[in-house]
């Protein structure tokens, strides 16, 4: 005689994250060295228009499934990225360490996501390329995301410095946000 037994499944749950910034500021090094922190440095060509990657995995205890859009810093792109940003769970604002400009435009990256997604405060930033020369310094990016109320981290997808921090850090914010 066969018993019917009720399985209770966990709830996974979903993430959408972008990743944003000038182009060529690292965004596709720095997404491959978090997804597989043991491959090396392989060399990429600039995303054209969006790239996607996901992963399921547990954030703060609870399974998640996590899609991440890479989006193209180009501008030729903007109307592309634009349909990316509504029902985005959070962002990572990239800049490279190296490229003053890439700092200075972090505004722009933020008012175009305020424009398109209020919930652009659910976010990190990102400093790439911490073992080069460093034309902006850890303290100035420091203040800068502390008057935006984001966290900052300085990054090397060279030696995977803090990439896995970075992630963990906005994927438990969302997670907290969520509820």
């Amino acid at each position: 005689m066969s018993r019917k037994v009720d399985v209770q499944l966990p709830t996974l749950g979903k993430m959408k994250v972008l990743l944003i910034g000038d182009q060529s500021t690292g965004k596709t090094c720095l997404l491959n060295k978090y997804l597989a922190p043991d491959s090396g440095l392989s060399k990429t060509t600039p995303t054209i228009g969006i790239d996607y990657s996901s992963q399921r995995i547990d954030v703060d205890g609870s399974p998640t499934y996590i899609h991440y859009w890479d989006l193209s810093g180009n501008d030729l792109y903007t109307e592309v990225r634009n349909e990316f940003y509504p029902e985005a769970n959070g962002f990572i604002l990239v800049f490279d360490l190296t490229n003053r400009q890439s700092f200075d435009n972090l505004q722009k990256w933020i008012d175009e996501g305020v424009k398109y997604n209020a919930d652009w405060l659910t976010s990190v930033l990102i400093g790439t390329k911490s073992d080069g020369s460093v034309a902006v310094t850890n303290d100035e990016a420091g203040k800068w995301a502390t008057k935006h109320g984001i966290k900052f981290f300085a990054t090397s997808a060279k030696t995977g410095q803090n990439i896995q921090d970075a992630f963990k850090s906005l994927l438990s914010l969302i997670k907290k946000k969520q509820g």
